[in-house]
């Protein structure tokens, strides 16, 4: 009888950690159960918020090309 007894719970918790590794494995992929830092947080709660431009009118624009001459800078000594 001890040994049905034996069995059945070592059935039981091989079970109990084939659904726990499934449970993690889904909540891993879906985001279940993740501890938010504190940052995160602070960026959810300002996502919702308006910004403003962080970058000024003229910065990334193009701007004529010149070509130097490298001759005179390449020459061996």
């Amino acid at each position: 009888m001890s040994f049905i007894f034996f069995l059945l719970l070592l059935f039981l918790f091989f079970a109990l950690f084939v659904l726990t590794s499934v449970l993690r494995f889904f909540g891993s992929i879906f985001g279940i159960g993740r501890k938010r830092h504190e940052g995160q947080v602070n960026q959810d709660e300002n996502s919702g918020k308006s910004t403003r431009k962080v970058f000024s009118k003229d910065e990334g624009e193009y701007v004529d090309f010149e070509e130097i001459d490298d001759d005179e800078n390449n020459r061996k000594v």
